[in-house]
């Protein structure tokens, strides 16, 4: 299950980063490019309908990460707000 969340997570972070394939790669543990690259096809292949327990993973931790990100620019846009 931990390496479906890992290719989960290559995926996110090559669709909404500008980070290369090595730096992806190496974020997890100094693994290969080619690693990262795997990991991104599965889950498109996923995505596309091919596996879906992987594409049930991929939209719970993809709800997940936004969620956080909504909450802390939330968070970031209060404290904008009262140092003004």
């Amino acid at each position: 299950h931990l390496v479906r969340l890992r290719h989960c997570a290559m995926y996110l972070l090559r669709n909404n980063t500008t980070l290369f394939w090595t730096d992806i790669a190496n974020l997890y543990g100094g693994r290969d490019h080619s690693t990262a690259i795997h990991g991104y096809r599965k889950v498109q292949s996923a995505l596309r309908g091919y596996d879906p327990a992987l594409k049930q993973i991929y939209e719970e931790l993809e709800q997940a990460v936004m969620a956080e990100y909504v909450r802390k620019k939330t968070k970031f846009e209060q404290s904008e707000i009262i140092q003004q």
